[in-house]
């Protein structure tokens, strides 16, 4: 039996991001969850960005927040290397109420 592969899409974010261009990506990342994909989230700081990492983590979190109905982390954020790495879980599907034929 072969193993089932699950395929990880990346959102690319940065520090200024504009809010509507951080609504598509946060609609592209729950597409891609709900499809079974895993989303690794990176945040990129360059020049002087690296010198705002608190906000940078904080725009980075706040996406986090607003995805989070859809998937859990597996690790917490990490900075390596001038960018914040994030992994997500897969899709988190509701269970539906069993029903009962009478």
């Amino acid at each position: 039996m072969v193993p089932c592969r699950v395929e990880t899409k990346e959102v690319q974010l940065r520090p200024k991001t504009d809010s509507n261009d951080l609504a598509t990506k946060m609609k592209s990342a729950i597409k891609f969850l709900e499809k079974g994909k895993k989303v690794r989230l990176v945040m990129k700081l360059e020049g002087r960005e690296l010198q705002f990492r608190d906000s940078s983590k904080e725009v980075l979190m706040k996406f986090l927040a607003d995805v989070e109905q859809v998937g859990k982390p597996e690790v917490d954020v990490n900075y390596k290397g001038g960018s914040y790495t994030l992994f997500k879980l897969q899709w988190q599907l509701q269970q539906q109420p069993l029903s009962l034929p009478l």
